[in-house]
């Protein structure tokens, strides 16, 4: 098996069809760093399902 390497932004993804963007995230309510910035800037709902599972 192969590692192919894509260089691009991740959340616009290329070629045909629905994707599925998965990030391993930590679990002490940290958000604002690194790759989950770029989600923020593209889609709000990620970060406040993400605060909204930390809060409960």
């Amino acid at each position: 098996m192969d590692i192919d390497y894509v260089v691009g932004d991740a959340t616009r993804p290329g070629g045909d069809g629905p994707k599925i963007i998965v990030h391993v995230c930590n679990d002490v309510g940290g958000w604002g760093r690194g790759f989950v910035t770029a989600l923020s800037k593209r889609w709000a709902a990620p970060e406040e399902a993400y605060r909204a599972w930390y809060r409960e």
